[in-house]
């Protein structure tokens, strides 16, 4: 396997995680309404499962020759520098008031950091496949 189909798989993969760590507690929990948990900040958490579903999306679509790696790269950076950047509000912004909400609080203590912490390893492997992206058209420019 080559080193931009890896990268891709890897990125895919750690989006797809993050969308099931956001599906956790409406599992773990489903009597609860998660509405103060999910809306405690602006913007609110969910936009996090429509950018990682949209980066998702992207690999299958380039996997599928849909779209060029040159165009995707650019798209997963900036998509995941947003997933990021919204990732990092919920985090720190909503802390007090969002776990309100959940009768088990205790379970849900971390679960902000650790959407952080894989928004962050998201956003590394939007780098990883980016910087991959650029050697590659350097190398087949260069053996023109």
């Amino acid at each position: 396997m080559n080193r931009e189909r890896l990268s891709l798989g890897v990125h895919a993969a750690s989006a797809a995680a993050l969308l099931l760590l956001l599906a956790v507690p409406p599992v773990l929990d489903p009597s609860t309404g998660l509405e103060p948990y999910y809306s405690a900040t602006w913007p609110e958490p969910l936009a996090l499962g429509l950018l990682a579903s949209g980066t998702v999306a992207g690999a299958l679509l380039q996997t599928g020759g849909f779209v060029e790696r040159e165009t995707l790269a650019g798209l997963v950076v900036v998509v995941a520098g947003a997933l990021l950047l919204v990732a990092t509000g919920w985090a720190l912004l909503g802390q007090g008031q969002a776990a309100v909400g959940l009768p088990t609080m205790r379970e849900f203590v971390y679960h902000r950091w650790v959407v952080l912490a894989f928004a962050a390893v998201t956003f590394g492997t939007a780098l990883w496949y980016a910087d991959i992206v650029r050697r590659t058209m350097r190398e087949s420019a260069s053996s023109e």
